[in-house]
């Protein structure tokens, strides 16, 4: 029951206000896009007598995400983000059994866009869900941690040369979020409870032809989580754990 009441409180969030300022957005982005890179996962040291032994190790991975926003002539508006991952399934190999990483995460978000001349900056501000998920390739066994709250991006964008339908930019990406984090461990009655912190960074240049667009360019999702609460003497690690890699995207603007 916890996980649809929670997309629908995202959902609600990252609804367009197209009550205000006129109405109907005149601006509307979809835009999906792909990165090859790498996923790391450490965990913290065991300073506890039952949490286990810390675990470490980067693997290969891919990345997927789809995007829509909308805003008035005003540049008050929303949308929506959903982007996941998937690592191989070597990580922790070297030293324990072998394990695969996969993350969802979806943001709905208010947006509020500046834009003047040359250039445009989304403030975008709303509510993240994320599950980070490892699997145990020999046993099937899964760690879940999912992870709700609030969460906080700008997009500067500068645009370097226009022509015409054609135009080039540069643009970055700076986001970061806190969340309250439940950890479930399959065969394993305790409901651990923490929190964790998220920060995105992009970076890179962007072509655009009429109404489409095609971004290149760095990046980056990092999140870190504090050691669990201690239920029935037993504790789940804080671990620091991140995606890099180069990202392209296909978008369209109307």
């Amino acid at each position: 029951m916890r996980a649809p009441l929670l997309i629908l409180i995202a959902l609600s969030t990252g609804t367009p206000l197209l009550a205000q300022e006129g109405g109907f957005p005149v601006r509307l982005r979809g835009g999906f896009g792909f990165a090859g890179g790498t996923f790391s996962f450490d965990e913290d040291g065991n300073t506890f007598p039952f949490a286990g032994l810390p675990r470490g190790d980067e693997t290969d991975a891919w990345f997927g995400q789809f995007e829509v926003e909308a805003t008035t002539r005003k540049g008050i508006g929303g949308g929506i983000r959903f982007e996941g991952f998937k690592s191989d399934d070597d990580l922790f190999a070297p030293t324990s059994l072998p394990f695969e990483a996969r993350s969802l995460s979806m943001f709905g978000h208010f947006t509020y866009r500046l834009e003047e001349h040359r250039f445009a900056m989304p403030l975008r501000i709303g509510f993240l869900l994320n599950d980070l998920q490892l699997e145990n390739q020999f046993t099937g066994i899964e760690t879940d941690y999912y992870s709700i709250g609030p969460y906080f991006e700008l997009e500067p964008e500068v645009t370097l040369v226009r022509d015409g339908k054609f135009r080039w930019s540069l643009y970055g990406l700076f986001g970061v979020g806190i969340a309250a984090t439940g950890i479930d461990v399959d065969n394993d009655f305790r409901e651990y409870e923490s929190a964790s912190g998220f920060l995105n960074l992009e970076g890179g240049t962007r072509f655009g032809f009429d109404k489409f667009e095609l971004s290149i360019g760095y990046l980056g999702r990092f999140q870190s989580m504090d050691r669990s609460d201690v239920e029935s003497n037993q504790v789940v690690l804080g671990y620091d754990a991140d995606f890099q890699g180069l990202f392209v995207g296909f978008g369209v603007v109307f």
